[in-house]
């Protein structure tokens, strides 16, 4: 993937570069910690996804737990240390300067995000 300027305040960038510092652990409860709503709206929409073409862009992505839910997974995020948690293509970018074409993904999926 190609990089693109990161267009997030420093701040920002700095906070999650430290949240997903090297040897920094998941939230194990990240998932099981949401209310039942969003869970099973999120899991819907997987579920679509996976019905589908498969094609899902998941933009702050963090440590990439939806990753094996979609046949094609792309990541983003503003911290390049989220790359050492996804096993799929992953770009640092910013929600704003996203490095893809028009129409590259069938599917979207940010949480907690913008």
């Amino acid at each position: 993937m190609s990089r693109v300027p990161l267009s997030a305040p420093p701040e920002a960038r700095r906070f999650y570069d430290e949240v997903y510092a090297p040897g920094q652990q998941p939230d194990a409860a990240f998932y099981e910690g949401r209310e039942a709503w969003e869970r099973d709206a999120v899991d819907a929409f997987l579920a679509s996804v996976e019905e589908g073409d498969g094609d899902l862009l998941e933009v702050g992505c963090g440590h990439a737990p939806y990753q094996d839910r979609a046949r094609r997974y792309v990541g983003v995020d503003i911290s390049p240390n989220c790359a050492a948690w996804i096993d799929k293509p992953f770009a640092a970018a910013s929600a704003v300067a996203l490095p893809f074409s028009d129409n590259a993904f069938h599917a979207l999926l940010t949480l907690h995000t913008l």
